[in-house]
């Protein structure tokens, strides 16, 4: 070390230290006239302080780009509290609407059971102080229907708790109801007697059963016959109309043979619900059987009756086919007014 202290005292030692300091006044000048890109390329010492710079803007914004998640995050788990707090207050406040409808469903419930209760009371109070079974009937009737349902379709026809009050039986004593299941509907709710109904269920034209009541008829001599037959036979004849109607026309014929001194009444056919019609497609329609009915009775002399004007929703069965006892009160009704019998 002393050597080197020695010889950079001597002229050649001035020589070394002018070229040094020469040296780093050239880089220095090199910094301040030249690019950055360009001082980067000619000198190393440069583009190491530029990968330096450059690790600390990244490593800045790492910082900053977790800062920012951070941040996200936290926002999202508040976002999420928030909306767990207003789920849970709006199911708080469900439950108890449903408990408030809850409690007042029981109360009206309550409330029902006990008008139904008291009502059953009066009207048992009623029927027992019913001068006649007629009449005690007629309560009944007025029982199971609403008010609104008392009327029937028809403006020729009593309410229903009226039409209970008729002697049906007494009525139709001298007359004879001849059919099918809807017929047979008066044999199972007892509102003829014995001797003015012949009727069966699933009776057909021509079936053995059908020529057995003309037989019957004929050893009965009613004055007054009512026919309700063809509906069974629908479903027989499909697409094959004519042969419905000859079928019908050869039973009324031998009927009128049978009876020459009654008076013979042929209901239409009573449309059907969807509830049967969606089974059984071809009971959709029956104008054109009806028709058919209308040409027979016409031909034969017979009277035609078409009483589908008495009919509504609420007087069918669940099968949408069949007939309840509301109908069969208009029915009866209609039929004998229709006979001039009452």
């Amino acid at each position: 070390m002393r050597e080197i202290r020695n010889g950079l005292k001597g002229k050649k030692g001035k020589y070394i230290v002018t070229a040094a300091a020469a040296g780093l006044f050239a880089v220095l000048l090199l910094v301040f006239l030249f690019p950055s890109s360009t001082i980067a390329e000619t000198t190393p010492g440069l583009q190491v302080l530029q990968v330096l710079e450059q690790r600390e803007v990244s490593s800045a914004q790492e910082d900053i780009d977790n800062v920012r998640r951070q941040m996200t995050e936290e926002a999202e788990a508040a976002r999420a509290a928030e909306e767990a707090a207003a789920q849970a207050e709006a199911a708080a406040q469900a439950e108890a609407e449903a408990a408030a409808q809850a409690a007042a469903e029981a109360a009206a419930a309550s409330r029902a059971a006990a008008a139904e209760e008291a009502k059953a009371a009066a009207l048992e109070a009623a029927i027992a102080t019913a001068s006649t079974e007629l009449e005690a009937e007629s309560l009944r009737v007025a029982a199971r229907f609403p008010e609104e349902a008392y009327a029937c379709p028809a403006e020729d026809i009593p309410t229903l708790p009226e039409l209970a009050l008729i002697d049906y039986k007494a009525l139709y004593a001298d007359s004879l109801v001849m059919g099918d299941s809807n017929a047979y509907g008066l044999v199972e709710l007892d509102m003829l007697y014995s001797t003015s109904i012949q009727a069966d269920v699933g009776v057909c034209l021509p079936d053995a059963e059908a020529d057995r009541a003309i037989e019957v008829a004929a050893s009965l001599s009613p004055k007054n016959i009512f026919l309700y037959y063809g509906h069974n036979d629908v479903i027989n004849y499909i697409g094959c109309e004519e042969y419905f109607y000859e079928q019908y026309y050869d039973f009324v014929t031998r009927l009128k043979a049978a009876c020459p001194n009654a008076t013979i009444y042929v209901n239409a056919l009573f449309p059907c619900l969807s509830a049967y019609y969606d089974i059984y497609d071809c009971y959709r329609d029956l104008t054109l059987h009806n028709q058919l009915i209308e040409r027979m009775c016409g031909e034969l002399g017979v009277v035609y009756m078409n009483n589908n004007d008495l009919i509504r929703s609420e007087y069918y069965c669940a099968d949408g086919y069949h007939m309840n006892y509301p109908f069969y009160l208009c029915w009866l009704y209609r039929m004998a007014k229709t006979a001039g019998m009452l």
